[in-house]
């Protein structure tokens, strides 16, 4: 089964908020097993606009992944996130 990645692209607009919602969201991460592959503050732009910090978390399936983001726990942290941070988001799944 082919692993799911959570790929983010943020510019952090409110640092003390956004740091909540790390926080919280952290622990929903950890309850569906997911981890943080890729540092954010190493990202180098090379071409395009870019945001100042980007993530890649892995899961063990894309049913996971997609299981993270609709959960309830996760959607009651993405409130915390609301005016803290802008960006993409996207569900992706890896190749065997």
């Amino acid at each position: 089964m082919a692993k799911g990645y959570l790929l983010v692209s943020i510019t952090v607009t409110d640092p003390d908020a956004y740091a909540r919602y790390v926080q919280v969201s952290a622990e929903v991460l950890k309850a569906f097993g997911g981890r943080l592959l890729v540092k954010a503050e190493t990202a180098i732009i090379k071409e395009g606009a870019g945001r100042t910090r980007n993530v890649i978390f892995e899961f063990e399936s894309f049913e996971k992944v997609k299981a993270y983001w609709d959960s309830p726990e996760y959607q009651a942290a993405k409130l915390l996130r609301i005016g803290a941070a802008d960006g993409e988001f996207i569900l992706i799944e890896g190749v065997d």
